[in-house]
């Protein structure tokens, strides 16, 4: 299944077409699950349903990914890439990584179209179509000892994300986390618990290595040098984001807070 070349196999475009449709069989499942789960009142407004089946659909990819990620790290074969040069392991091919990238691939053309479906901004767009198009190069073989974390471990945040929003009135369920603002909370500190390291503290580790051995690669000579300068482009700007999100998490905090101090207040003057 790894072909060492960009032109796809049948079975790679079988896997792409076959995981993109699951997720949309999920979202479409969900749908029509979840309003006979929960009270009424979390399903008056249309968009409601739309957006649980969406979030299901995230998780369920997302649980997909890690799942590959830790089968991929238990994998005698793969645990040797530390031993491998830097050209050898930029082009070391495996078969589960190859799963794991076609699988985000078809992860990324679906959420492209949600992010057309749900308005959800340039940034969203960028994200989905950058990830997509550095999947497709990943297909070469092309640094599959990345794939795991990248593409698998970090996506634990992600999970936790997928959940919260939901409890958001604007992007979320309305009423879902006034119902239920313990849940809400809960999944507050998971994300954040996770996001931080994951996201602020092990990728940019990581991202420092996978530099050095793109660089290295560059010195001796690549497949493409577009295709190494575009994957550098890509972890750079990824890299940016995480922080740029990483604020946008604690001004979420300090707002979620001055309002939650605020209500206190008001209370103990009403008493």
């Amino acid at each position: 299944m790894v072909s060492g070349t960009l032109v796809p196999e049948l079975s790679e475009v079988l896997i792409v077409v076959g995981a993109f449709t699951a997720y949309w069989v999920i979202d479409l499942t969900a749908r029509r699950i979840w309003p006979s789960l929960l009270p009424a009142e979390l399903l008056k407004q249309p968009k409601s349903a739309l957006v649980l089946g969406r979030h299901t659909m995230d998780v369920s990819a997302m649980l997909l990914f890690i799942c590959l990620a830790v089968q991929i790290d238990r994998d005698p074969e793969f645990q040797k890439i530390s031993e491998l040069t830097p050209v050898e392991r930029t082009y070391f091919g495996h078969p589960t990584c190859q799963l794991l990238i076609l699988c985000q691939l078809a992860y990324q053309i679906k959420n492209t179209i949600d992010t057309y479906l749900y308005s959800d901004g340039i940034v969203f767009y960028l994200h989905h179509i950058g990830t997509g198009i550095l999947c497709v190069f990943g297909t070469y073989p092309f640094l599959h000892a990345q794939a795991p974390y990248f593409l698998g471990h970090c996506e634990i945040s992600t999970a936790f994300l997928c959940v919260l929003g939901l409890f958001d009135d604007d992007h979320g369920v309305v009423g879902l986390g006034e119902m239920y603002p313990k849940l809400k909370v809960l999944f507050a500190v998971l994300f954040a618990g996770a996001f931080v390291p994951l996201r602020c503290i092990i990728w940019p580790y990581y991202s420092y290595y996978f530099w050095l051995d793109m660089l290295a690669v560059l010195q001796v000579g690549a497949h493409s040098g577009g295709v190494l300068i575009y994957s550098l482009t890509v972890n750079a700007g990824l890299t940016v984001l995480q922080f740029y999100w990483l604020s946008e998490i604690f001004s979420k905090m300090k707002a979620e807070l001055g309002n939650a101090l605020g209500d206190a207040s008001g209370k103990s003057k009403s008493q």
